[in-house]
């Protein structure tokens, strides 16, 4: 794991299309990549790039605390999926098997 501050809420402003070239050069068709970030990125960093790359999402881009977003990039980096995942409910504790 290797922290990227160009992902977070302080050093994304301003430096957005370095997080989308960032973003488009993690991993390829043999390696899978999890990035973090925060609520107020992921929408941005998102959409811009499904703007770029044609793709339509649903509006507006959500981030729910905990929520998941799986990027699919093709080979050339150009995003050709985003499937958003509600976060996990808590389990509940204390019922009969």
């Amino acid at each position: 794991m290797e922290p990227e501050p160009l992902l977070g809420e302080v050093a994304y402003p301003g430096r957005e299309e370095e997080a989308v070239a960032l973003v488009r050069q993690l991993g390829d068709v043999d390696v899978d990549v999890i990035a973090c970030s925060q609520g107020d990125v992921i929408p941005d960093l998102v959409g811009r790039l499904a703007t770029a790359d044609g793709l339509a999402l649903d509006e507006p881009i959500r981030s729910g605390k905990g929520s998941t977003w799986a990027l699919t990039l093709d080979a050339e980096g150009h995003l050709v999926a985003a499937d958003y995942l509600e976060p996990p409910r808590p389990s509940v504790c204390g019922g009969e098997d």
